[in-house]
């Protein structure tokens, strides 16, 4: 029987959900079988991609009932057809999502039916008429606009040199640790969970002269480990904080995340996003997060050497493909520099009387 909701929210929540959805998600997520993946896909998921999930499924299913589509006796997949996920494009277009929004959606309904019905191929959903949605979405994706890494380095050291200068205060010690996580960022661009997730003698700790970073697979967000050393310019700095900033920040507390908020106990990742968000403004004149970091690590890597994708994917540790948008980029300026030198080059025969 079709919903008859008068009034259907934006997103449905879990509690909301049609009692077959419901059974369906939760018998996915929970296994004790660690190898029966086909009927639990699930549990093989992590805990943020499950609520990122839940929140898109719940936008489908508010936007079946808002077109009298919801049948909540229907199986799952059943309420999946091309009609319906062609009105669903026109819908969040109208909506006014941005196209990577838009890509998320459809990539999130296709996992879901991949839970809520398993065994069945799914992968059509993401091309519904034989074209992916990414190949039929408008494209005016705004360009990230971040410094350049050199820039970006420069900001956290100088806010780390001024630190020292200022007097002894919470101003002073929020000042230096903020100096220090730029640095890191600039120098590394660590996702922000993962720079969140820092912890004094696991995830950072000293090996000879150089600060180690060592994320399990589970701690980094393409499930691979990722290890390695800090540059020892950074050595000093980091003991400073270790030594002297860290442990009045904590005042008394006691907790080993290296990251310690203004309240003395671990900074979290939305305190950490949010810090960067207001100090870029403040310095910048428009505000970016953690992630414009990855940008300019990728850019600057790519202008340096445009042949090597691999040069990027070994340091953000990524693939290659994620990124292409940069080298192609890279590669862009790089032939404007070239037609430039050109250019100036015809300019100067020119005005010497060189004309042809």
């Amino acid at each position: 029987m079709a919903s008859t909701l008068s009034t259907t929210p934006l997103c449905l929540r879990f509690e909301a959900w049609p009692e077959i959805d419901r059974q369906a998600w939760n018998q996915s997520i929970n296994s004790d079988d660690p190898f029966d993946d086909d009927d639990h896909y699930g549990a093989t998921l992590a805990h943020d991609t499950l609520t990122a999930m839940r929140k898109s499924y719940g936008r489908w299913l508010a936007f079946l009932a808002t077109k009298a589509w919801l049948d909540t006796a229907a199986a799952p997949l059943a309420r999946v057809t091309v009609p319906r996920l062609r009105a669903y494009l026109r819908h969040l277009l109208r909506q006014r999502n941005a196209a990577a929004t838009i890509e998320g959606r459809f990539c999130h309904l296709t996992m879901a039916m991949k839970m809520l019905a398993p065994g069945f191929d799914v992968s059509w959903i993401r091309k519904p008429d034989g074209v992916t949605v990414r190949a039929l979405l408008p494209r005016h994706q705004k360009p990230v606009r971040v410094p350049p890494c050199e820039v970006l380095l420069d900001w956290g050291l100088r806010m780390m040199a001024v630190a020292r200068r200022t007097p002894d205060s919470m101003v002073q010690l929020l000042m230096f640790r903020d100096g220090l996580l730029i640095t890191m960022l600039a120098t590394r661009a660590l996702r922000r969970k993962s720079m969140s997730l820092l912890t004094l003698g696991t995830e950072i700790y000293k090996v000879d002269e150089a600060y180690r970073i060592d994320l399990t697979a589970k701690q980094t967000k393409n499930k691979k480990q990722d290890r390695f050393d800090l540059p020892i310019t950074l050595t000093a700095e980091i003991d400073t904080y270790l030594k002297h900033i860290r442990p009045k920040l904590m005042r008394g507390q006691n907790h080993s995340s290296l990251w310690v908020s203004q309240t003395g106990g671990p900074l979290t990742m939305k305190g950490l996003t949010e810090r960067i968000f207001v100090l870029s403004r403040k310095e910048f004149g428009y505000a970016f997060g953690p992630h414009a970091f990855r940008h300019a690590v990728s850019t600057m890597l790519a202008e340096h050497d445009p042949s090597n994708t691999g040069l990027a994917a070994g340091v953000l540790n990524i693939t290659p493909q994620v990124v292409s948008l940069h080298y192609n980029r890279a590669k862009q300026i790089a032939a404007c520099n070239r037609f430039a030198e050109l250019i100036e080059g015809k300019r100067r025969a020119y005005g010497t009387g060189g004309r042809s």
